[in-house]
């Protein structure tokens, strides 16, 4: 049996798991883990060498499995959203610390008129809305969320960079 053919015959299996496991198709992540679920059930599906008796058995096994490691990929994203949001305040803090160290008194505005128009528009989004996560960010700013990262980690060396002057 071949691959297509076990999809037409099961076209809601990656879609049921994906609701099953909570993630809305207007989440940032659906497409990401729609894919990676089907890679890992083409993987499965040629290492099982699915017959056509067996495919019923077949996808209700692939359905827990499919959950299973969709409920991991969460996993993996929180943890790793909740350790970047760690970073992040470990640098306001930083930030702040060597400036009150300095005694120096920081120019906002000065420091805004440094700034191209991309890196204003995410450092005030950044300080009206400090509960969104980096997807969050890069939804609104149509990018990658490494992109957004990168942008956060020069702003704050920019930042840094005008506390010490």
């Amino acid at each position: 049996m071949k691959f297509e053919s076990f999809l037409a015959k099961q076209p809601r299996l990656i879609p049921g798991v994906l609701k099953h496991a909570h993630v809305s198709v207007r989440s940032d992540r659906y497409q990401e883990y729609s894919q990676e679920l089907l890679l890992l059930l083409w993987q499965e599906f040629e290492r099982a060498a699915v017959s056509e008796q067996d495919v019923e058995a077949f996808a209700k096994r692939m359905f827990r499995f499919l959950l299973w490691r969709t409920v991991d990929m969460q996993r993996k994203t929180a943890k790793y959203q909740a350790h970047h949001q760690l970073m992040e305040k470990e640098e306001l803090i930083s930030c702040s610390g060597s400036a009150a160290a300095a005694g120096s008194s920081f120019d906002f505005s000065k420091f805004c008129e440094l700034l191209d128009e991309k890196e204003r528009a995410l450092m005030l989004r950044l300080l009206h809305f400090p509960e969104a996560t980096l997807a969050e960010h890069a939804a609104c700013f149509g990018c990658s969320i490494s992109k957004i990262s990168r942008m956060r980690k020069n702003l704050a060396e920019k930042l840094q960079a005008a506390f010490s002057a």
